[in-house]
């Protein structure tokens, strides 16, 4: 059976690798022609001289914007996942009283006044950290929507790849590929857009359309660590939750494909399964560690014991490494 699965696996990658190779291809010609023949000025209203100290202080402002944004980008998962943590608290029942204590240490109290004076510090860095990090960049992305993701005139579009009438017919019957060469302008027209420069951080990667995917992103972090400690801890239900939210995001990435190269598409959905993975053999773990059926706990052990565990989690890796060079391949 499990070579069979290696199989049909291989095969359908097989075939998805042809089908985003033709695709990759058609995109590469489109970018050449459009990239030749492309002028910056026909979409970026900008002066063709900008005086040279004009020039060092937008420099010097962009290196400065892109310091920040990365300082925020990467701060953002551990700070958030410790402020909610703050937030954390379990009860017991100690004689006649309850107790409430933080969930990361045990001998905090929950209602006493010190945990309440720091409670305000905690506020302040909810608002800065999981809330202000992805408000602030939703904020600028917004703002500069129209410079970020230009509108391209279709005709103009069409003028550009110096096609004949029955090519221009195919390119615009064909959806997919016409959408391809818009965002290829449209790609080619924000690198030459100064006003955006210092934004370059959480838009490059990704094409003009999904211009929002680094606000996305940070949901998605947020729901896969700092929500998931107030979701029962270190139980099933919190497995569960995080094995929903994996395959959430996952068919996110898939259905959208936001990254201008189609490898970082590829890597990313393949990523995003591998965690929908993890996290079912994780809960399916826990579920057979904390059987109260003797004999269920038995039979769950012998399909998911350690040695089974690694002897699958192996064999996966090495179905997706291949999958991931078979369709790089391809690609080439």
């Amino acid at each position: 059976i499990f070579f069979a699965i290696v199989i049909v696996l291989v095969t359908l990658g097989r075939q998805s690798a042809i089908r985003v190779s033709r695709r990759h291809r058609f995109k590469k010609q489109a970018e050449r022609r459009l990239a030749n023949s492309f002028n910056a000025y026909d979409f970026v209203p900008i002066a063709e001289h900008t005086p040279q100290a004009e020039k060092k202080s937008r420099a010097i402002t962009n290196q400065g914007f892109f310091v920040f944004l990365l300082l925020t980008f990467l701060v953002f998962p551990s700070v958030s996942t410790l402020v909610f943590k703050f937030y954390s608290c379990k009860k017991f029942r100690d004689d006649d009283h309850n107790v409430k204590v933080l969930q990361e240490d045990y001998s905090i109290d929950c209602r006493s006044r010190k945990y309440r004076r720091n409670r305000i510090f905690a506020s302040l860095a909810l608002a800065a950290y999981p809330i202000g990090i992805p408000l602030l960049y939703a904020v600028l992305l917004w703002r500069h929507r129209k410079e970020i993701n230009p509108h391209v005139n279709h005709d103009h579009v069409l003028s550009k790849l110096a096609l004949n009438d029955e090519d221009k017919n195919f390119i615009l019957t064909a959806d997919r590929e016409f959408n391809f060469c818009i965002e290829i302008l449209k790609s080619h027209s924000r690198k030459h857009d100064e006003r955006i420069q210092h934004l370059q951080f959480l838009w490059e990667e990704f094409e003009p359309r999904c211009y929002m995917f680094s606000v996305i992103d940070c949901v998605r972090k947020l729901a896969l660590s700092g929500i998931l400690v107030f979701l029962y801890p270190n139980s099933s239900t919190q497995i569960g939750f995080a094995t929903l939210f994996s395959l959430i995001f996952a068919k996110i990435y898939s259905h959208s494909r936001p990254y201008i190269e189609d490898e970082d598409d590829i890597i990313a959905e393949i990523a995003s399964e591998q965690l929908v993975i993890f996290f079912f053999m994780s809960l399916m773990l826990h579920v057979s560690n904390n059987c109260d059926d003797e004999d269920e706990t038995n039979q769950a052990t012998r399909v998911f014991a350690r040695q089974v565990f690694t002897a699958v989690l192996v064999a996966l890796i090495a179905i997706l490494i291949q999958f991931i060079l078979l369709i790089i391949f391809c690609l080439k």
